[in-house]
């Protein structure tokens, strides 16, 4: 973590070095209106954008982005403390689970980048159609005993559980880089959150496992706290205009 965050921190001084001397250099001699497309990677999945500033000072630019990236999991097993699942009055013990599904990560975005300070340093707000969900279905991994009797993995049942996030989303970022380079190549970098409200869990339990179907009203009670989705970017931008 401490390297990732030296690594932030070294790129974001680079994109404020190298943009701030493009803006001394040519601010005021050169219009910055132009339109530019590249590369998205961020923590939201990776993607394009298509780019064009509004007036002649640059300082202004509409962006169209989209993003995705799905991921499978197979079998990938978690540690579960038993005592949190009913599956007997005497499991304390802990268990483990694997888990099979997808989870997709993704939007459509349409938003403004300002250059309040006329130099790299930027404020983004907008809206995004969002993709992002998550569906996947838990078994047991091992036997369970319970005195001479052995349940295996089939027998004790599954959990299923989907989450999704609304589909219109509001979003703010700040960061630094123009969408329009003023140079054929720039990057840029921002970090930012998408309001999401109250995400919504669909859960669902068989077998020994069922009597936790009562949870679902819990855990979407908890879920109430987490209304933003932090995305950290990364861009690559071309600058298709002369």
């Amino acid at each position: 973590m401490k390297k990732y965050k030296i690594f932030i921190l070294l790129l974001t001084f680079i994109l404020v070095q190298t943009e701030t001397q493009a803006t001394n250099d040519s601010l005021l001699a050169k219009p910055s209106n132009g339109i530019s497309t590249g590369m998205l990677f961020s923590s939201n999945g990776l993607g394009i954008h298509l780019s064009k500033t509004l007036g002649q000072k640059g300082i202004c630019a509409l962006k169209l982005s989209a993003s995705y990236l799905p991921y499978t999991l197979n079998n990938f097993v978690i540690n579960v403390d038993g005592s949190n699942i009913n599956l007997n009055a005497n499991s304390s013990t802990g268990f483990k689970l694997k888990l099979n599904g997808k989870i997709e990560l993704g939007s459509a975005n349409l938003s403004a980048e300002i250059h309040p300070f006329k130099n790299a340093f930027k404020i983004t707000a907008g809206a995004a159609l969002m993709v992002s969900r998550i569906d996947l279905i838990a078994t047991p991994r091992d036997s369970l005993k319970q005195g001479d009797v052995s349940l295996g993995p089939d027998e004790q049942g599954e959990i299923f559980f989907g989450l999704t996030v609304p589909n219109l989303c509001p979003y703010l970022g700040i960061g630094f880089g123009r969408a329009v380079p003023k140079k054929r190549v720039g990057l840029n970098f921002e970090i930012g959150s998408y309001y999401i409200g109250s995400p919504k869990l669909a859960f669902r339990t068989t077998g020994m496992l069922e009597p936790t179907s009562s949870e679902e009203k819990k855990l979407n009670n908890n879920l109430k706290t987490y209304y933003a989705l932090p995305v950290i970017t990364l861009g690559i931008n071309i600058r298709l205009s002369k």
